[in-house]
């Protein structure tokens, strides 16, 4: 099977898609209708009145949560412990579709392979971060509002050598999106697995990102449309962006990430 096929269905993350997922028989999973309509409305609400959002400074976005990027371990783990409290806020009155997303991961692991935050010195990892996309405009259609970017290679920042989260060879992103834009808003995913020699050619090697475009002209690519409800299973060894989101209605997406640490445990983390 060609491993830049990408699977699409409705409603339920399976044990077997999971399981090729990680076997490599997909780049990625597309489950629309996974978050229930009332859980959508919910975390919308929720996500727009919350008083926890930050601007972020590297990025074009708006964020309630921790993220390992560019950050040393302590300072994401304790960030984490800080914002725990505004995530939860985040699923009052759903049924709390991050936890179905990776229960239902767990279940596709083999039998004995735990699923646990990532630990550092007695802190957890968040279990996701929300993040709404601001970048980006109408002009131009092949703009990027997150530009091209792969998430192995961040995973070797300078700060991050004490974490388990550094011993993740590939990570596995899970996308949920209680709010899709308007219009745009989607997920380009190209068929590039960049190795370690281009990562550091291009001087990306402990950032992987943003990558430019012209490497890109002659390979193939997939871009998604995102419905509200929808979840996506992305390998993020490959190569992949975001299209400007266009209307007044935010494209809302909570982000985790997952990887094996040994043969016996993955972790998740943000």
């Amino acid at each position: 099977m060609n491993s830049f096929n990408i699977w699409e269905g409705r409603k339920d993350l399976t044990k077997d898609l999971v399981r090729s997922l990680i076997r490599g028989e997909y780049v990625a999973i597309i489950v629309r209708d996974y978050i229930t309509e009332s859980d959508c409305e919910r975390i919308q609400e929720n996500f727009i009145n919350h008083p926890g959002i930050q601007q972020r400074k590297d990025i074009p976005a708006v964020e309630i949560g921790a993220n390992s990027y560019g950050v040393t371990t302590q300072d994401y783990f304790l960030g984490s412990c800080q914002v725990m409290g505004d995530l939860w806020d985040l699923m009052t009155e759903t049924s709390n579709p991050v936890i179905r997303a990776l229960t239902d991961f767990q279940r596709g692991l083999d039998e004995g392979v735990a699923l646990r935050p990532a630990i550092h010195k007695g802190f957890l990892a968040s279990p996701f971060r929300a993040v709404s996309w601001t970048g980006g405009n109408e002009s131009d259609e092949n703009e990027l509002a997150l530009g091209l970017h792969e998430d192995v290679s961040q995973l070797s920042a300078p700060g991050l050598e004490d974490s388990e989260i550094a011993k993740i060879i590939e990570p596995i992103a899970i996308n949920l999106y209680p709010s899709a834009a308007e219009r745009g808003g989607e997920l380009v995913i190209y068929d590039m697995k960049p190795n370690v020699s281009l990562r550091t050619e291009l001087g990306l090697e402990t950032t992987g990102y943003p990558y430019p475009k012209n490497i890109l002209n002659d390979i193939g690519c997939q871009s998604i449309s995102l419905d509200d409800g929808c979840l996506v299973l992305l390998r993020g060894c490959y190569i992949h962006g975001v299209r400007p989101s266009l209307g007044i209605k935010p494209r809302i997406l909570l982000n985790s990430f997952v990887g094996a640490i040994n043969a016996d445990t993955y972790v998740y983390y943000t």
